[in-house]
């Protein structure tokens, strides 16, 4: 598979598998990948940008596991429409066989996910958009993988047969016409919406994702559709690799209708944890326009402006290539600048700046180190420092080379603690930003624990800090009762839980009824500088009715225990307390009652028995069979019910097994 990977970046290029380039501008939900013979599956979705389109959606099915990114609300082909304030990232697992995902590369915003065929999808989120997708397809890609990313053909690098239309046996020519069929306007097969609908996994193939130790270079090829590596080295499954991904959640059937905070998925206030209720994410707005399936559209052509030209272009692109990406690495990967001058001088044309560059950049990158890290020779092989070619040639993929403020360490930067990003060009002094809450920050006691919560925003890993100050609500007044800084959980680069660290108080306190506990909460990089606050309002939406933004709180008529006046509580007060003599009262007159009940049931149950031992006795002197007391058991000689034995021993406790437990034997 040397050499073969499909690419999908900036507005948007591609490249087939078999590196087959074509532009596509349309915009919607796409197939960009599909196993055929196996429960795999890669959707993009593409909404407009510029003058071209830009993608901001990634959906991953590996069976019935999903990873779903986006990062716009609304989809459209002929208007600019705003994105969602931080990317939407969410992931369910319903086995731990079934997906491997790394997030810790490039301060978390690229994702390498390993599904358990060997196929490796790498991309990166930028805020707005989804800057790349690469696709490595694996031996069992080969003659059963088709979408947006071509036809995987088993005959090495095959061209002709790449343009391969969904549900067509024979290639075309018109890319245009391909990539148009690859549309998912099937909401039963979109992969984006709330409750995605889930591939049965069905195949029994092995599931190998990644080298367990170095092979050697000499061997023969056999069990070659199992190695991903090269193809003498031993395999780890994919369920021993570790990810990344902390947050958790639960699968379901993916037809669920109505939406629940008790169920788990894709809800707005789903649930995704079952022990956890504090684990809710939201699910943002996600609508296609419906000028996505007009065919009518023509999209507009580029014009050359900002003062560019096609020459000038074409030599700032040769330049930054031959500045940022070496000879030697190009030579080891098989990485031709040239493949991406074209696509940069386009990119140049459509914005009129230099600005995807930097990006073209990064997946030359990555696509360079995934065919590196593929190639055992450059392992073995050792450098003057002692270090292998491979670490040699991986420190030179780093974006902007750390920006002098960390280190390139196979591919990614290891930034110093004053720095972070995917580039270290960040002070982590510098505040997150967009920093918000789920649910506008109200949290119903009904509903979840109200111990943590959620804070999305863009954050620098691997350490982020909560600073939360408490107060009560009481009335119209608000008191402060402490503050205290703690670690937040990164869940992802967009996604941290703060813990909300005060235990939950009475609803009357000598000041008067507390409507609400509340938090405001700020979050810093580095400990030291925290951004503005945001505020969260813990309360019984019962008895009050709370919003965030004059953090306000109202009381219910229809809360049962709360009366809206000091004086009222302190009457009610009196109530409970004399309900609560009646209760005392109650309580020992029901334990008299028993007392004298259990004496009765003592005395008849001696008495039964007394007469038993009557009747035994009769019995013994030759009483007829009819007479005697009726036998509590069924025996097999007697039971005309059916040929299943029902013998009870007296004494005897039977479990439901036993008790229908079916004998072999013939009734005689």
């Amino acid at each position: 598979m040397k050499g073969r990977h499909c690419q999908v970046y900036n507005d948007p290029h591609f490249y087939t598998a078999d590196r087959k380039y074509y532009n596509y501008y349309g915009a919607g939900e796409h197939i960009l990948y599909q196993n055929t013979k196996y429960p795999y599956q890669v959707n993009a979705v593409f909404t407009r940008c510029w003058r071209a389109s830009c993608n901001c959606g990634i959906a991953i099915q590996s069976g019935k596991s999903l990873l779903v990114v986006r990062t716009c609300a609304t989809v459209s082909r002929t208007k600019f429409v705003r994105g969602l304030s931080t990317p939407y990232i969410a992931k369910r697992v319903c086995d731990d066989r079934s997906i491997s995902i790394d997030n810790s590369q490039d301060s978390g915003k690229k994702f390498v996910v390993t599904l358990p065929i060997g196929t490796e999808i790498t991309f990166r989120v930028n805020g707005r958009y989804i800057d790349y997708i690469y696709i490595k397809p694996s031996v069992l890609d080969l003659g059963c993988a088709e979408g947006l990313c071509g036809y995987v053909s088993s005959e090495n690098k095959n061209t002709d047969d790449d343009f391969l239309s969904r549900g067509e046996t024979i290639a075309i020519t018109d890319s245009q016409q391909f990539a148009k069929s690859w549309m998912v306007t099937d909401t039963r097969e979109s992969l984006f919406v709330e409750n995605p609908t889930i591939i049965e996994e069905s195949n029994n193939s092995p599931s190998f994702c990644q080298c367990a130790s170095q092979g050697a270079t000499e061997g023969d090829i056999t069990n070659k559709y199992r190695l991903h590596c090269n193809l003498t080295q031993p395999m780890e499954p994919c369920y021993d690799v570790e990810s990344n991904l902390s947050f958790k959640s639960k699968c379901t059937d993916g037809t669920r209708k109505k939406r629940s905070i008790d169920e788990i998925g894709f809800n707005e206030r789903g649930k995704r944890s079952i022990d956890d209720t504090d684990d809710v994410i939201e699910f943002p707005p996600f609508e296609i326009l419906s000028d996505v399936y007009d065919d009518s559209f023509v999209a507009e052509t580029p014009e050359w402006h900002n003062g560019w030209n096609e020459d000038q272009a074409e030599a700032t692109c040769r330049e930054y290539f031959d500045r940022n990406f070496p000879m030697d690495v190009r030579v080891a990967s098989w990485i031709s600048i040239e493949d991406y001058i074209n696509s940069s001088i386009e990119d140049i044309k459509i914005t009129g700046d230099t600005a995807f560059l930097a990006i073209t950049l990064s997946v030359m990158q990555t696509a360079a180190k995934a065919e590196l890290v593929r190639n055992q020779s450059l392992i073995e092989e050792k450098t003057d420092d002692r270090t292998t070619l491979l670490e040699q040639l991986t420190s030179h993929l780093c974006l902007n080379n750390c920006n002098s403020n960390g280190q390139c360490k196979n591919g990614s930067c290891i930034c110093n603690e004053l720095f972070g990003d995917d580039d270290c060009s960040k002070p982590r002094s510098t505040p997150p930003s967009n920093v918000s809450l789920p649910d506008s920050g109200l949290c119903d006691v009904r509903k979840r624990a109200c111990k943590k919560t959620y804070v999305y925003g863009y954050f620098l890993p691997p350490d982020v800090y909560c600073k939360t100050r408490h107060f009560e609500i009481f009335g119209n007044t608000r008191s402060y009762t402490g503050t205290s800084t703690t670690k937040a959980t990164i869940v992802h680069s967009y996604m941290v839980a703060c813990e909300l660290p005060y235990v939950r108080q009475k609803r009357s306190t000598t000041s008067g009824i507390v409507f609400a506990e509340g938090y405001e909460i700020s979050v810093s990089n580095d400990g030291s500088s925290f951004g503005e606050d945001v505020t969260i309002l813990v309360y019984d939406e019962e008895c009050f009715s709370c919003e965030t933004v004059n953090v306000t709180c109202t009381a219910l008529d229809t809360c049962p225990s709360i009366t809206g006046t000091n004086e009222q509580s302190a009457s009610e007060k009196e109530r409970r307390e004399e309900k609560d003599e009646n209760n005392v009262a109650l309580a020992i007159g029901v334990v008299a009652g028993l007392f004298i009940l259990g004496v009765l049931i003592g005395v008849m149950i001696y008495k039964f028995k007394y007469r038993d031992i009557g009747n035994r006795q009769i019995n013994t002197f030759g009483q007829e069979e009819s007479d005697r007391m009726p036998s509590p058991c069924f025996n097999k000689e007697h039971s005309t019910v059916s040929t299943s034995a029902f013998e009870f021993i007296e004494g005897e406790r039977r479990t439901p097994d036993k008790l229908f437990l079916v004998e072999t034997d013939t009734i005689s």
